[in-house]
C-alpha cells in the first residue's frame, strides 16, 4: 500500500457515492461502483461519520481524543493508517493546499 500523504491543512471527506449502514457497533460500506464492501469498528465508524463533512486530521484526532482514552501520538498514526485503508480502497476525497495523492 502506498503513502497518503496528508498536511495540517489537507480537508479529509468520504467520497459521496459510498452506501453505509450500521449495524450494531460497527459500520458496513458498500461501493456500488466497484462492487466492494467494507466493515468497519466502532472507532473507524466514529472516522467515518466524522469526515461526513470535510476536516482536517487535526479536527479528526482532537475529536477522537476527546472521545476515547488515547494519546494524541496514538491516535494520528492509528487514524492515518485507517484514512490510508480508506484512500487505497477508494473511498476518500482529500482536497486543500499541499497534499499528494498516493504514489504507486
Amino acid at each position: 500500500m502506498t503513502k497518503l500523504i496528508l498536511t495540517p491543512d489537507t480537508r479529509i471527506s468520504r467520497k459521496g457515492d459510498i452506501l453505509a449502514s450500521k449495524l450494531d457497533h460497527e459500520t458496513v460500506l458498500l461501493d456500488v461502483e466497484g462492487g466492494h464492501y467494507y466493515a468497519y469498528d466502532a472507532v473507524g465508524s466514529r472516522i467515518w461519520e466524522l469526515i461526513a463533512e470535510p476536516r482536517t486530521m487535526a479536527q479528526l484526532c482532537q475529536a477522537l481524543v476527546r472521545q476515547y482514552d488515547i494519546d494524541m501520538a496514538r491516535c494520528e498514526r492509528e487514524v492515518l493508517a485507517f484514512l490510508e485503508a480508506l484512500s487505497a480502497h477508494g473511498l476518500l476525497r482529500c482536497e486543500g493546499d499541499g497534499w499528494e495523492p498516493p504514489r504507486p
